[in-house]
């Protein structure tokens, strides 16, 4: 899923977020305003892929009906990722997404109803839990 998350800041389509990010969650909000604002400037991401750490879950969200793995799991990670460099069409650098430090995070999957996983939320475990936080740009 990273990696498709990451071909799309190099390919900026915010039509295809739904192949990585479950619609209306606040990790498909975070990739389209992010694909959104590299249309803007003509631009794109030179992705570089996030180093992730040992990984604990799934785990069965609370108050989830269905025994695991069900339709939402939540994984527990520590991940970076350095900067990316974003580019105009021309091939001069215009900027970077900052990288993301090693950063201890609750990842939200979500199971689509064609059977494949995509990102809900990522959030860092020392998030505040309003649920009205982005979610962490680990793409």
């Amino acid at each position: 899923m990273s990696g498709y998350g990451q071909w799309l800041l190099a390919n900026p389509n915010p039509a295809l977020v739904g192949k990585v990010a479950a619609p209306g969650c606040g990790m498909a909000n975070l990739l389209s305003r992010q694909l959104q604002g590299l249309l803007g400037d003509r631009a794109s991401a030179v992705p570089k892929p996030p180093v992730f750490g040992p990984v604990t879950g799934p785990s069965a969200v609370t108050g989830a009906s269905a025994p695991l793995p069900g339709d939402r799991v939540i994984l527990d990670v520590v991940a970076s990722r350095p900067a990316e460099p974003v580019i105009g069409r021309s091939g001069k650098v215009l900027g970077q997404i900052a990288a993301l430090p090693a950063t201890a995070l609750e990842i939200t999957l979500d199971r689509g109803s064609d059977g494949r996983w995509r990102f809900c939320t990522v959030n860092a475990v020392a998030d505040t839990g309003d649920p009205e936080d982005p979610s962490v740009p680990l793409l």
